[in-house]
This record gives C-alpha cells, structure tokens and sequence, in this order.
C-alpha cells in the first residue's frame, strides 16, 4: 500500500511568500493575500486564482495536518505551471486523473463543470472521491491565464 504524501510540495520549486493569517488555514489551501495584506484562503469559486497554495510550518515542527489560527504567520508557496501540491478536494467530488480543478472559493480546489466556468488552477495527478469530507488530491499547476473558461468554452484534457 503507497503511504501517502506528508509534504505539500510534491515536486518542483515554488517561490516561498509569508503574511500573517486572517484566519484558520490549513496547508494545501489555495489562498490569497487581501488588500490588508493577510493571508485567507480563496474565496471566489470558479474565480481567478494566483496559484498560492498554503505550506505547512515545519520549521516550528507542524505538519500538513496542523492548521494555522488567526495572526499566526503563513508560509505560502507561489507556484508556475508544472508544480506539483498536495493540495484539498472539496467533499462530494468525484475526480479522475487529468480533470481541470478550480477554486471551491473556501480554500479547497472542486472539479471544473463546464457549463459553470471557472479559471482552472491545475490538473488532478490522481483519482480521488471525496464524500462528507475534504481529502488531498496531487494536482498540477495550470498556466496563469490561458486555461481561464466561460459556460459556452469546451475543455478538453
């Protein structure tokens, strides 16, 4: 049985941001800094989406499991395209390897319905089915701004 991953990054070398939380995060969030400059997890779902993701704070001995709480300080990774996270699939997700992810808009990353639209932030490295609760998915990072979609826009993986 494969163990599964206890890092974020599963490959590739993000740039490392910090800013203090405005609330609980929990690493492999997809987060945004606001226009107070605190970190929060991602708000708008389907929305545009730098590719911000939270890390875990292991130089203090947390893991990806321990949260942080408000004002707590976030390391966050600044990914490009080809990066690879652990990131979270939101509950009541079915996803095979390939599927387009976008912003759930509270930090966990839902498949991308066409007929919804949505700016894709990566791909599913994985097949994962989430029920009642959120799991960790390998994802990699879409491009910036080329993988953006309307309702009318056709994907294809």
């Amino acid at each position: 049985m494969k163990t599964a991953p206890r890092v974020i990054v599963l490959k590739g070398t993000p740039q490392r941001k910090e800013a203090n939380a405005a609330g609980a995060i929990t690493p492999g969030m997809l987060v945004k800094v606001n226009s107070s400059g605190l970190a929060v997890v991602h708000d708008v779902a389907g929305g545009h989406a730098r590719r911000l993701f939270a890390d875990m704070d292991d130089a203090i001995g947390n893991t990806i499991d321990d949260a942080y709480a408000a004002d707590d300080r976030v390391q966050m990774l600044a990914c490009v395209p080809g990066n690879e996270i652990n990131a979270l699939l939101a509950a009541s997700q079915v996803v095979a390897v390939g599927d387009p992810l976008v912003s759930n808009g509270d930090g966990t990353l839902k498949k991308l319905v066409p007929a919804a639209g949505g700016s894709i932030v990566g791909y599913a490295l994985s097949a994962v089915t989430t029920t009642t609760a959120v799991k960790r998915i390998a994802v990699e990072v879409a491009e910036q701004f080329a993988a953006a979609v309307s309702a009318t826009t056709t994907v294809t993986t």
